[in-house]
Formats: structure tokens, sequence, C-alpha cells
């Protein structure tokens, strides 16, 4: 112990007082120092053996996250510090950061926004280093950094939200310390993504390769190097595609506050080599100073490869005959990364004087030359002003061609609006030679153009613009167009039109549809289609959309009126072979059409035409009219009208069975529209109205001079009316009204439906014998010299005689005809009416009455094809006041059947009624026939001619002056082949006979007279046998002998057969040519000879 303890205490504290004090200040400091070193040394030891990588990346993750507004999650974060003092060295497997700035925004904006919003940033393995002594004085120095795997993703939901402003308790970024590194490198593809909401605008960049290398000089200066690909995108729409960048050269720093500049940057877009000059702030928001790039000799036919808001389409035409391109882009004013929408970027572009190349279709050059072509392109900034590209005004000329044009876009980065400004002048020949779109319609002439031509991309279809909006003036001189593939050949002669509206696009089809303002006007027009020629002279016409404080230019929510009014001297229209001709004179035309511009189909429509005279020729005929007005209105329902579906009346399918077994004409009236027809019909109403004041109808057919007066007629898709209408043919003349009603469920419906109809015919005269004759001319000179009635209604069965003829079913139809005055052959008939009816397949003519100078007539008809198998004809006529001598001089014929009557005179009344059913060939089916008949005979006298003084003779009456009959009262029927007169009475002075008999329909016949009282003592009686034409006259009983009858009734007529229409046939052809031969109309009075 003792040779441990100091001995000289005192000593040794007096030679330290005795150093002097620099030296004992130095040890003082030193024993300190020593202390604290040793002290901390422990500290520090004690420090790394406690933070173990588990403790520290626990701490990393909670401290850092609770002081910036996000997430850490750090894995397996290690450090070295005593090998590389004083860097502190830190190797992190993998860092990812959420952010928590947009928790809790609404669920709608949510749901706008990426689903990965909050995801801000991401690693795989991060080293780097950290000078821990400059730490101490706020400065950061950092080397071999090295980021594995990098992932960024910067959102932006609006001016004051993003999920990168984690720092935003920090004031300001003039808190940032100085900061330096030796050297940064990424691995790995690292990729970031840039989404801005506000404006929908997205930019991912694929980085391949990317770092920065610290120089020696200047202080802060960073060699920076970086590869990859980016794309943008906006509104889900995609602006630039993958296109590969290559950026290599010096990036300068400065701080408080924190500005990154770069200065002549080299860099590489797309192959294209550029410099690029940069200024970019952190104070209290980064911001963007100052942008600009250069870029020289850019191939613009690669520029359709990889920016998508350039329609490849025609645009591509045009490029790839331009040289070289340069570009400058810059960046117009300061700009916040938080802030919406893109950074408002202007691009200048320059195009040198040069040529442009064109081959024509005649695989020769068309060469153009184009001046200096200037143009610039703006991003805009989304407040002030949108995103536009302007091209300056530039020429292009050459060969037929001279042109100034200039453009401007709006909206480009959305949904472009381009307008384009053409004026000069070009052979059209040329145009069409040149651009295939053009070549079809074959055009000539000269076209001199001052317009504006204006779209939008988003209605681009393909291969075309559509939805232009044009306006300007256009001059074509001597134009010519021949579009051949649509039959199609146009000619005008100094055409002006003034225009502006909106085309669906440009083709031949669809100029129908654009809405436009224009006026127009031509002295000569000529076009030519489908083998028809119009010809319009001193034409003019104009065109405008009428809103109060709109144009067709606006974009207009409902639909407004469109008028259009035209005027032309003279119309001319012709058709093949001549065979159609058609002029008009003082041509007016005045319409409206409601629609929406650029829409395929108006809502309405409506047109009034006037002209004072119009003449036409189809075929031989020639028609003129004069003081003409037409109408024409239709609009669009709300909805699309459906049509009731008609069940059959049973009456229309009773023989249904029946129907397949037998030929038949339609049982129904039918028409099969296509179903655009119909639809068109279900969805409009319209209105059509015609007037004509006069006109004539001349045709070789009827070479009578025709003519019409007061035309009146309405129509739509309902019905049709025919308010009025005067008809002359020559001497003919008579008046008409009318309606057909039900139309569109009849065009519409998918089943039978009925049709209505109502007609009046009044006539004044009708003179049938110079109708005839008229018609018997025509033939001669339709048919040749030869014709004759029978060259049109010929001697023969057809085969379409043998068809039962059906009336339609489903026709319901009423007419009256009445005529004041009726000619045919000698006959004059006055006060002639009567009603016809159509129903269910059933024609009755009811209620006919006519006077004639003879007599009256008063009748009943129908003809009955509602059953095929019971088809079927009725008749019930009365004659009163009948003068026989004038009937049998009229109609003689039937003198042939009873030839005695022409032996009576006097006055007598009729009444008959017969039914006849007709086999399904239209065969008589004679049997049926039967009829009922009553005569009263009033004042009747009897003459005797050879004949009849024969019978007297027999009756030993003397004297051969005509005999006074008694009233007579006959019945008389026909059935089963059979006329039956049933017996009557006829007294005469002492004499009371009994008359009766029957004859079969082949001419035999069995007549008996019986004298009942007269001079002669005993009773006896005269039996009338034989035929018709050739009677026996034989004493006999005073009673008819029934085996005599039965003989007539044994030999009915069983092989003779009779078709209706055959007969009928003949019916008409015989009185044709009776009326004809009893015309007196001089051949001066026909218009054609």
């Amino acid at each position: 112990m003792s040779e441990c303890k100091n001995t000289h205490p005192e000593k040794n504290k007096r030679r330290f007082r005795d150093r002097p004090v620099l030296t004992r200040a130095a040890i003082t400091l030193a024993w300190i120092a020593g202390t604290v070193v040793f002290l901390a040394g422990i500290a520090l030891t004690a420090v790394t053996i406690w933070l173990t990588p588990e403790r520290l990346t626990g701490i990393i993750n909670t401290e850092a996250s609770k002081r910036i507004d996000a997430d850490i999650t750090a894995h397996n974060v290690r450090y070295t510090l005593w090998s590389s003092f004083p860097r502190l060295c830190i190797d992190i497997d993998s860092i990812k950061i959420v952010s928590r700035t947009l928790y809790g925004i609404p669920s709608e904006l949510r749901s706008d926004i990426p689903r990965n919003a909050d995801f801000l940033a991401s690693t795989g393995k991060l080293h780097g280093g950290i000078n821990i002594l400059r730490l101490l004085k706020k400065d950061i120095s950092v080397s071999d950094i090295l980021i594995d795997s990098l992932r960024l993703n910067l959102v932006t939901v609006s001016d004051s939200l993003s999920n990168f402003d984690i720092f935003r308790r920090f004031d300001n970024f003039g808190e940032i310390p100085y900061f330096s590194a030796d050297s940064a490198k990424l691995t790995s593809p690292a990729k970031i993504t840039i989404y801005n909401h506000p404006s929908k605008s997205r930019i991912v960049t694929q980085l391949s390769q990317s770092s920065a290398v610290r120089r020696k000089t200047p202080a802060d200066s960073y060699t920076l190097s970086v590869k990859g690909d980016v794309m943008v995108s906006d509104n889900l729409k995609e602006l630039l595609d993958k296109t590969p960048f290559d950026l290599t050269g010096q990036l300068d720093l400065a701080f408080h506050p924190l500005r990154v500049s770069l200065k002549n940057y080299d860099i590489s877009v797309a192959g294209y080599q550029g410099s690029v000059n940069l200024d970019m702030l952190a104070e209290k928001r980064l911001r963007l100073d100052r942008f600009s790039a250069v870029f020289k000799g850019i191939d613009p036919s690669d520029i359709l490869s990889h920016v998508r808001i350039i329609p490849a389409s025609g645009t591509e035409t045009v490029l790839r005959h331009i040289p070289s391109i340069d570009l400058a882009v810059s960046l117009k004013h300061p700009y916040s990364f938080d802030s919406p929408g893109l950074p408002d970027i202007k691009a200048n572009v320059e195009i040198p004087e040069g040529d442009i190349n064109i081959p024509d279709r005649n695989n020769r050059t068309l060469t153009l030359r184009h001046s200096e072509i200037r143009a610039e392109i703006s991003t805009g900034d989304n407040m002030r002003r949108p995103a536009y590209a302007r091209i300056m005004p530039f020429d292009i000329y050459g060969e037929d061609l001279d042109l100034s044009l200039q453009a401007f876009a709006t909206d480009i980065l959305t949904d472009p609006d381009i307008r384009i400004a053409v004026k000069g002048y070009a052979e059209s020949k040329r145009l069409s030679m040149t651009f295939p779109q053009l070549r079809p319609y074959g055009m000539t002439g000269k076209i001199e153009s001052d317009a504006i031509i204006s779209f939008r991309l988003s209605d681009k279809g393909r291969d075309i613009l559509k939805n232009l909006k044009i306006n300007g003036d256009i001059n074509l001189n001597n134009f010519g167009l021949q579009a051949r593939a649509y039959g199609l050949e146009a000619y005008a002669s100094d055409l002006d039109l003034n225009f502006g509206g909106e085309m669906p696009e440009i083709t031949a089809q669809t100029i129908q549809n654009g809405i436009f303002d224009f006026n127009a006007n031509a002295d000569m027009f000529h076009l030519h289609s489908n083998g028809y020629d119009l010809d319009i002279s001193s034409a003019e016409m104009s065109g405008k959309l009428k809103e109060s404080g709109k144009n067709s230019f606006t974009d207009i929510s409902s639909a407004a009126p469109f008028e259009i009014k035209a005027k032309a001297a003279s119309a001319a229209l012709s058709g093949k072979r001549d065979t159609v001709k058609m002029t008009m004179g003082g041509l007016v035309l005045k319409g409206s059409i409601k629609a929406k511009p650029g829409k395929g189909m108006a809502e309405s429509f409506g047109a009034m035409v006037k002209s004072a005279d119009i003449n036409a020729n189809i075929g031989s005929a020639k028609i003129t009219a004069k003081d003409c007005s037409a109408s024409i209105s239709a609009s669009l329902m709300n909805k699309r009208m459906t049509t009731p579906r008609y069940t059959k009346a049973a009456a229309w399918t009773a023989d249904s069975r029946s129907l397949k077994m037998a030929g038949h004409t339609d049982e129904f009236l039918s028409v099969r529209l296509p179903e655009k027809a119909v639809d068109f019909i279900r969805q409009w109403k319209s209105h059509i109205g015609l007037k004509i004041g006069s006109g004539t109808i001349l045709t070789p057919a009827l070479p009578l001079h025709n003519g019409f007066a007061d035309l009146d007629l309405e129509a739509s898709f309902d019905s049709v009316k025919l308010n009025s209408l005067k008809f002359n043919s020559q001497d003919t003349r008579l008046s008409a009204k009318g309606e057909l009603s039900n139309l569109r469920q009849f065009l519409t419906s998918g089943t039978v439906v009925p049709v209505k109809g109502d007609i009046t015919v009044n006539i004044d005269t009708v003179r049938i014998n110079q109708l005839c004759g008229a018609y018997n001319h025509g033939l001669k000179l339709t048919h040749g010299p030869k014709a004759s009635v029978l060259t049109v209604i010929p001697d023969t069965l057809t085969p379409s005689d043998t068809v039962a003829l059906l009336l339609p079913r489903n026709i319901i139809a009423d007419i009256k005809i009445s005529a004041m005055m009726t000619e045919y052959t000698n006959l004059y008939l006055h006060n002639l009416t009567t009603g016809i009816s159509l129903r269910n397949g059933i024609l009755d003519i009811s209620d006919l009455g006519v006077d004639s100078d003879f007599g009256t007539l008063n009748m009943d008809f129908r003809y009955d094809t509602s059953d095929i198998q019971r088809l079927a004809m009725n008749l019930d006529m009365n004659l009163s006041d009948v003068r026989l001598v004038e009937f049998f001089r009229n109609f003689h014929t039937l003198l042939l059947m009873m030839p005695q009557m022409k032996n009576l005179r006097g006055d007598l009344s009729a009444n008959a009624k017969a039914r006849l059913f007709l086999f399904p060939d239209m065969y008589l089916n004679m049997p049926s026939l039967w009829a009922d008949i009553y005569v009263r005979g009033d004042n009747m006298v009897l003459h005797q001619d050879s004949f009849i003084r024969h019978l007297t003779r027999m009756m030993l009456i003397h004297g051969t002056e005509d005999i006074a009959l008694s009233d007579l009262n006959i019945h008389a029927s026909i059935h089963d082949n059979l006329m039956e007169v049933y017996p009557f009475d006829i007294d005469f002075d002492r004499y009371r006979l009994s008359f009766g008999g029957l004859n079969n329909f082949d001419g035999d016949m069995y007549y008996h007279l019986g004298i009942e009282n007269s001079p002669i003592p005993f009773p006896f009686g005269i039996n009338i046998k034989g035929n018709l034409s050739h009677p026996e006259i034989r004493f006999g009983g005073d009673s008819f002998n029934i085996d005599k009858g039965e003989e007539i009734t044994s030999s009915i007529m069983e092989e003779k057969r009779l078709n209706l229409l055959l007969v009928l046939k003949r019916l008409a052809r015989e009185m044709i040519e009776k009326a004809a031969e009893a015309d007196s109309t001089p051949a001066s009075k026909y218009v054609f000879r």
C-alpha cells in the first residue's frame, strides 16, 4: 500500500502550478476530450449493440410516419459507422410509402380517381452514405446512392389536394438544408406515373437507365443521364404514344430556396436530337420556372407514329411530302406541379419553303411549291387559355392551283376543334386527278373559294372526317361533275355559292343531311341522273336557319327551323329517249326544315311550290297545268306509332279451305313495304297539298280534248282526300271528290287491315258514242290502222277468264254517281243516280234510277264473292211508264228472243227479280238461274202483221185493223233452264183468250193460245211450237197440253256453257263498236289524227 501512496503531494501540486497557463489549459482540455471521447465511445458502443436492425426498422417506420402525412414501411434497415466513419452507410431491403392526404375524401370523388391513388412510392434495395460530421452543420452530403426498382405514383386531385403533399406541416421548402451527392444511380426499370384528376391527364415514364455524378467544377453541378420511354394521355385519350427519350447533360443545384437548373441539356426524343434548358424552384410549392427545347431536322412522317392527336388519314398524305421540320418548345408561364392541368407549353414549328411532290393516277408527279410554313402549338393553362394550335397563313401554288391556307385548333389535348381557312382557285380536273377521294366524281371547271372549314376530331370516322362546319364563298366557272358510279352528271355555268353550316361528311350522299345557311345563283344548271335530265335557267336559291340570336355554327340543343327559298325562270325535265319531258316556268319554292345541325334526319319540314306553267310529255302524251301550287309538311312524332292488330272478320275466312283448291284473284288488298319505309310511316305525321287551276291531258289513246280544272288534293300517311276535280273529255264533263282513309294502318300493319273509301262523281254530260269513237280512233293511232276493239278485247277465252274474280274483302267503299244526261247510240238517259258499296267482298249497286224517252228504270244489283263456292249475282229491277214502241226501237236485240213483241204498242210496267250462281271458274251455273217477272200492260194495241193475221184468221177474226186489248197482267218465271209464262187472259172485242207456255234456252218452245169466249160456238185453241226463230202454228184444244210442255223440258241445254267474263268482254266489245258506229264527231275534232 505504501508503494502506491504519494509521499510528496505538495511537491507535485507545486510543479503543476509552476507550469505555463497555456500548458495547463491544454492538459485540461486533453483530459476533458479524452474523457468525452471515452464516454462517447462507450455510449456509441452501447447504442450499436442495442440498435439492432429490427429496432432501427421499427423506429424509422414509427417516427417517420409521425412526422409526415404518410405511412412508411421499411424492411431490414441496417447501418455501418465504424468502418466508414465519418460516413454513416445505410442499407434498406425495401421501402413503401402510402400517403394519408387523400383519406376522408367523398366516396363519389374516390370512385372517380385511380384505385391506387394513395400509393406514393416504393423501392427495392436502397443503399447510400451520409457524412454525419457535415450533418451536424445542417449540410446533407450523401454518396454512392443506389436505388433499385423505383416506383413513383403522383396524383393531383385538386389545386390543394394531392397524394405527394405529405410535408404540409413544414411551412415551406426553405427549410430544406444544403444537399450534395457524389453519385446516384437507379437500377432495374423505374416507373414514374403522374395523374392530374381535373384535366384527366396522365404521364407515364418508364426509365431504363438513370444516373447522376457530381462534377468537380462548378460547385453543386452534376452530370445527369436518363433514358426511357414516355406516354401521355388526356381524358382517356392517347396523346403521345410510347416514345423513347435519352437525356444527357449538366444539372445545377442552388439552395435557400432549392433550385434545379439544366443548361443546353442534350436530349434525344424518338431518335431526334435537341437541347433543353430548365429552371425548377422548390419554395412553398414545387414550381417549373423555365423550360425550353429545340429540335432540328425532324422527319414529319415519324410524328404520326407517336403523336396520336393528329389524324393519320389525309394528314399522312401531306406530311410524307414535307422534307423536314424545325421544332422549338418553351414554357410560357411558371408552372406549379400541384396545380390542375398540364404546364402551359408553347411549340413553334417551322418548315422552310420547298416542293411537294404528289403522284397522280396516271403515274405522273404533281409538283407544288409552298411558301415557308410557320405554326405554333400551346397546351394552355386550363385557367386563362385553353390549348390551341395555329398555322400561320402560307401559300401553295403550282400547275392549275393557287391557294392560301391557315388553320387554328382549340382544345387540342381533349377534343380538338379545328378551323381551316382556304382561299384561292384550282382547276377541279387537276384536283380529281390528284386526290384519290375526288377521283370517282370526275370534276371539271375552275373553282374559286374563300371558305372556312371546322370540325372536331372526335367526329372522325374511318378514313373520312365527319360533322364538318363550313362557311364561305365558292364560284364554279363552267363546273362539271361525272360520278358514273352513282349515275350522276351535272354541269353549271357561273355558279356562285355563299354558304355556312354543317355537313355530316364529304360524300355525294351526305350533302342532303347537312344544314347550311346559303345563297346560290346560276345562269344555267344541268343535271343528269339515271337516264333523266334536268335543266334550270336563271336559278336562285337560299336557305337560312331561323333562330333568334343563333346561326348554324351554334351548338343548338333543340331543333330550329331552316327556311329554304328558290326560284327559277324555267326548269325542264326529260327522260330516257324523250319518253318524259316536263317544262316549268316561273318556278317558286319556299320551305322549312326543323332539325338539329348535322343530324341525318329532320324533326319536321315543310315546303310550298308554285309554278305559273307546267308542260310535260310522257311518252306520246302531253300534259299541261296552270296556276299550280303544292305544299308538303311532316313532323316526327314523339314516339313510334304502334298499329293495332285487326282480327279478320268471320265472313272473310269462311271459305279459307276452298280458296286453297281453286284459282282466284287476291281475296285481300295488301301491300308489303320495306321495313325502313314502314318505320318511316310509323314515326312521321305528314300532309301534302296539291292545287292546279287548270290543265290538259292529250293522248293518242283518247284523241279528244281532255282537260281538268280546280284540282284540290290533300294526302297524308293516314288518308288521301280529293276536295275537288273537274274533268272534261270533249263534250263529256264531270266533277269528283272523295277520300281514302285508314292508310297508315293498311301500309304498316302485319295483318289484313280494312281500307275505307268514299267517292262522289257528278256527271253533267257523258257522250258514250263520242268516247267510244275516239277510243276506236285511238286504237288505230296506237296499234295500227287495222286495229279494232277486237285487238284489245279478244273474242277468245283466256286463262285469266277461268280464275274466280274475287273482290277484295278488306275494302270498305261507298261510291255515289249521278249523271244529268247520258248518250248511247240513239238512247238518251236523264237524271241517272246510284249508290255503289263494297264490303266483305260483296258489290252492291243500289237505288240505281234513270229516266229515258221510253220509261223509267230503278234497279238493285249484287255481285257476291264472299264465298268462292257460292259466287252469285242478284238483280231486282223495276220498269215503269215503258212505251213499247220506243223501248224496242232502242233495244231491238230483245226482239230476237221475242220477235212478235214488235206488234205490240202501249204502256208497260215491269218488276223482275233474278238470281244466278257461278262456278269458281266463272262459268254460269245455268240451272241455278231463277227469275220472277211481273208485267202490266196498259192501253195495249196489237198490230196485225202476217204472223198475227194468220192467227186471227184461224180465230175467225175479221178485219186487218189493229186490235185494242184490255189491260194485261203477265207473270213469268225462269227456272231450271226454262222460261215459263203463266197463263193470262187477253180481252178484246167479243173475245177472251188465255195465253201461256214455255221455252228452254235452246229456243225450243211450246205456247198455247186458248179461245175461252168467241163468236164460235165451240172451244178451241192454237198451239205455237217449234223454235223461236221458226215457229209453227197449229189448231189444238182449248187447254194447255202438258205432254207437249214436257217435251220442251226434256231437251234442256246440257252442253252449252257460258263464261261470265267472256260474255262481259263480248258485251263490252259490242257496246263499244255500236257506240263508235253511232258517233258523229268529225275527224277535225280529234287532237291526234
